[in-house]
């Protein structure tokens, strides 16, 4: 059945919504809890660092809904298929070789992503409101999602670097 151009466009702009008009409910799913999680990354836990990733993921998901808006039913279902299994191999990857094989790499990512977020969030506004009390608390409890992130990703490295690179040696 063919899809009405100008709804098929509206709903393209919202990321995964475009999909899901076209009848590909598990991509536009897929799609649009990807975009929530960075965007909510993004906001939630003041984590800017990555708000690059959320132009990349809406332009995909434009453009790929309305360029299969042109594709029959058929193709469609083919396409969602073909995605789906990319995502199924993706997720069942043995991730303990990946993390085994590129610890260095990504021990000092995740020290230096968790350091940078952590005075970027926590350390910096204090420092700016150093005479202000009321401020401070507030900050400091408005912040404390960062500050756990943050520690978590600078233990998440120091455990890679340490912990792998000691068993491999």
């Amino acid at each position: 059945m063919e899809k009405n151009r100008f709804l098929t466009f509206l709903f393209s702009l919202i990321p995964g919504a475009g999909h899901m008009y076209l009848g590909l409910m598990k991509k536009g799913v897929s799609l649009m809890l990807v975009f929530g999680l960075v965007f909510s990354l993004c906001n939630f836990l003041h984590f800017g660092l990555i708000s690059f990733i959320l132009p990349v993921i809406w332009f995909y998901c434009f453009f790929d809904s309305l360029t299969l808006s042109r594709f029959n039913a058929q193709d469609r279902a083919i396409d969602e298929a073909n995605f789906m299994e990319k995502m199924n191999q993706l997720l069942k990857q043995d991730w303990q070789q990946i993390l085994t094989t590129y610890r260095t790499p990504i021990g000092i990512a995740a020290l230096i992503i968790g350091i940078y977020a952590f005075f970027s969030n926590f350390v910096m506004p204090y420092l700016y409101q150093f005479g202000n009390w009321g401020h401070r608390f507030y900050s400091l409890f408005y912040n404390i999602p960062t500050a756990i992130f943050s520690v978590a990703l600078i233990g998440v490295g120091i455990y890679l670097l340490t912990r792998y690179h000691a068993n491999n040696d």
